[in-house]
């Protein structure tokens, strides 16, 4: 791997990370395993038996989700703003 590439895929690392405990994290402890598997069934032709209560489908789908999908447009539109700022 290139040297210049290394920072951007540190941070997405570091993203992805965060977006997995942001949504596992909160009154119902969800482990990452689960939201990984609740997220790859969401894809068409993905063969995952939903093995997981269904009140945890709704906490991640319609609750955590996107709540943290506003979080992290907040977060680039702040970073973005930022830059022109200073620039």
């Amino acid at each position: 791997m290139k040297s210049s590439v290394r920072p951007y895929f540190i941070n997405i690392l570091i993203l992805a990370l965060a977006i997995v405990l942001s949504i596992g994290i909160g009154s119902v402890m969800i482990p990452p395993a689960t939201i990984l598997k609740v997220l790859a069934a969401r894809f068409p032709g993905m063969m995952i038996e939903s093995n997981w209560p269904e009140t945890v489908n709704t906490i991640i789908l319609q609750v955590r989700l996107p709540h943290t999908a506003l979080l992290i447009l907040t977060g680039s539109a702040l970073a973005g703003s930022g830059a022109a700022y200073q620039g």
